[in-house]
């Protein structure tokens, strides 16, 4: 229940949870034989410690985004099911135990997710359904119903996590592993003609230091306050991880039992710090709480710090009446319906008001517009907007003269394409987070070989790459440019983009006129990316390996 905000308020609650559930789990320990000896520990009491010490490191993981901490998460969660301390729940004729095996299961596949471990998540999936099926058929509860349907949404998040099946020589499907590392994104050393900073108003190569995260989608796929898309935008802003202990199929470096370890190790206890930037993960918040968000990172960003700020929501565009001209600027296209629909909302209750002097415009108060960004504009910020609604931000502009780059989506994607529209996770987000898995989703290659997969992975690096020296050599480049390419994060979330348009250009489904002036972004002020994207007529493409030309050659590997 404590706010996601604010490092000072929420550290010292932290710092004495883990003291006080490292005592427990010494303590029950160190007197295991007797107290249960005496029936007064049990099986499912020791798996019940456990899964609060590792339900605390997600928390902690959640407000850190250090992946060690998941990692811990991981290890106490398959100590249980290794251990089956849950196993004799059934048999306790108490529902109250057959309720928190289930929450200790759907936690379970979520770190799972988090931690794209596919084969492991379909397996406790399983289990999920048949411990559900027993609950309901042994106790006949009032939340059955409830439970099928956290069921049923936890299976339609695992298919939406998995674009398409990867198989081996075997005919073995191959779960991957998508965060950044250096197979995924070309390293700061492929780019020598980088300069260093000069002048300007940054003088700091810039990092990225927060994350703004929101998930407005109405109709996605998604679980426990976590869509299709926020995951994917989390994990492209999360660097590979050490591998989990038993991810292998066996519970290594755990021991006899999950007692071996320290307990809840504390944040200062040897974990490795976290090259992450922290994030903030919203689902349909409000916008106070967006605003809130905002205002805490802008409070706590250093001064070589950057604020990405990711949208994924439909989009929600302003009904005109009359003929005058609007002169709220950042009000008129519309905006982003973020906010969830609330209950006390009556169906014939009007959800907009007409300003007085907004020459006719008609507002929706809960919607998310480009004008409320306008004050965190101050320090640099990297906006990602992914709706149907993109270009309401393509003439944001650069008020305080700071880096400052937008990134929209197409408007619109044919439903050839996409045939359940946003259900699965857009298809923008996707080339953000995996451009092969968006080529393949693309092209309509549900499965696609390994050896395919490989010769794409060599080619899309070398696309990338020399997408990469592209827009650093143009003579037109903007600093903020060269400030935002020195960090990993953005550095790949910048060469995924021009990836995505160029591939969204080439592709006949997409390459239409209606659906190119939907792919035109704009930056502001304007910039080497349009210039890339609105006028590819000036560079030389003949004289070297182009990203047109090696997203021909993917859609042949993947295809053929």
């Amino acid at each position: 229940n404590l706010p996601r905000s604010g490092y000072r308020k929420w550290q010292p609650y932290f710092d004495r949870a883990f003291a006080v559930f490292t005592e427990l789990w010494r303590f029950q320990q160190q007197y295991r034989e007797s107290l249960s000896e005496q029936q007064v520990l049990k099986r499912h009491h020791i798996g019940e410690i456990a899964s609060k010490i590792g339900q605390l490191y997600y928390q902690y993981y959640l407000r850190t985004s250090n992946t060690a901490y998941l990692t811990e998460t991981y290890c106490f969660y398959y100590a249980i099911r290794c251990r089956g301390y849950y196993d004799n729940a059934k048999t306790e004729k108490r529902p109250d135990f057959m309720v928190k095996k289930l929450r200790y299961l759907c936690r379970f596949i979520l770190v799972c997710l988090v931690l794209e471990n596919g084969k492991l998540a379909a397996e406790l999936m399983q289990d999920l359904s048949r411990d559900i099926a027993d609950y309901e058929a042994t106790y006949q509860p009032f939340d059955a119903a409830w439970w099928f349907r956290v069921a049923d949404e936890i299976r339609s998040m695992l298919r939406a996590a998995q674009p398409l099946s990867l198989l081996d020589s075997d005919g073995r499907q191959l779960f991957l592993k998508r965060r950044l590392s250096p197979e995924t994104s070309p390293p700061l050393t492929d780019f020598p003609a980088l300069r260093a900073p000069t002048g300007g108003t940054t003088q700091l190569p810039l990092r990225l230091a927060d994350a703004l995260i929101v998930g407005g989608c109405a109709d996605q796929a998604k679980f426990s306050e976590l869509s299709v898309d926020m995951l994917r935008m989390s994990l492209a802003l999360e660097k590979q991880p050490p591998v989990a202990a038993g991810a292998g199929g066996g519970p290594a470096g755990l021991g006899d039992n999950p007692g071996s370890r320290q307990g809840a190790q504390s944040p200062d206890g040897g974990l490795s710090e976290s090259q992450n930037p922290h994030k903030y993960l919203l689902y349909r918040p409000s916008l106070a709480e967006i605003v809130f968000s905002l205002n805490s990172t802008f409070n706590d960003l250093p001064d070589d710090g950057v604020v990405l700020v990711y949208f994924s929501a439909d989009g929600r565009r302003c009904q005109q009446r009359g003929k005058k001209e609007d002169s709220y600027s950042g009000y008129r296209d519309g905006g982003l319906a973020v906010q969830r629909s609330r209950e006390s909302d009556k169906p014939g209750k009007p959800e907009t008001r007409r300003l007085p002097g907004s020459g006719g415009v008609i507002r929706d108060s809960r919607c998310f517009y480009p004008g409320d960004m306008y004050c965190f504009t101050r320090k640099p910020v990297f906006l990602i907007v992914d709706s149907d609604n993109s270009t309401a931000f393509k003439k944001f502009p650069n008020l305080f003269n700071e880096p400052l780059v937008c990134l929209m989506s197409p408007e619109q994607i044919p439903s050839s394409v996409c045939p359940d529209g946003r259900q699965s996770g857009s298809l923008f987000t996707l080339f953000l987070h995996c451009p092969l898995s968006g080529m393949a989703r693309l092209c309509g290659a549900n499965t696609v070989q390994l050896p395919a997969w490989e010769r794409g992975l060599i080619l899309m690096d070398g696309c990338l790459s020399e997408a990469g020296r592209l827009l650093l050599q143009h003579k037109e480049v903007d600093p903020a440019y060269q400030c935002f390419f020195r960090d990993d994060f953005l550095r790949a979330l910048l060469l995924r983009f021009l990836f995505c348009c160029l591939a969204l250009r080439l592709h006949r489904a997409t390459s239409s006129r209606r659906a190119a002036i939907r792919l035109l972004t704009r930056r502001c002020p304007t910039t080497c990316l349009t210039l890339i994207l609105c006028r590819p007529r000036c560079w030389t493409w003949r004289s070297c390996s182009t990203p047109g030309i090696c997203s021909a050659r993917l859609v042949s590997f993947l295809l053929y």
